[in-house]
């Protein structure tokens, strides 16, 4: 029990990091749609991620079968989006 409230802890708190990881490498003029965006997704994905999880209980192991399929999804998520840069001429928000 103690281990999945430090998951939750740990999860809870990669949100505001997302933020202040997409707003860094941003223009001044597209954070605010950026953190629309996220939001948006992070309603979303709080929504359907008891629902998918709810269908694991079905078979035997099913919490960590699902957290190892929301481990595989971020993995590939990322390393998809690995190659992607910031474009020289847009200033990060802490530099003003």
């Amino acid at each position: 029990m103690g281990c999945y409230l430090l998951l939750g802890a740990c999860t809870f708190a990669l949100y505001p990091v997302a933020i202040e990881l997409a707003c860094d490498g941003l223009p001044v003029t597209k954070i605010v749609a950026a953190t629309e965006f996220m939001l948006l997704s992070y309603s979303i994905g709080s929504v359907a991620g008891p629902l998918l999880a709810a269908n694991t209980g079905l078979v035997s192991q099913g919490g960590p079968v699902y957290l190892m399929e929301c481990l595989i999804a971020n993995g590939l998520y990322i390393l998809l989006n690995s190659n992607r840069r910031v474009p020289a001429k847009d200033t990060p928000v802490a530099n003003l």
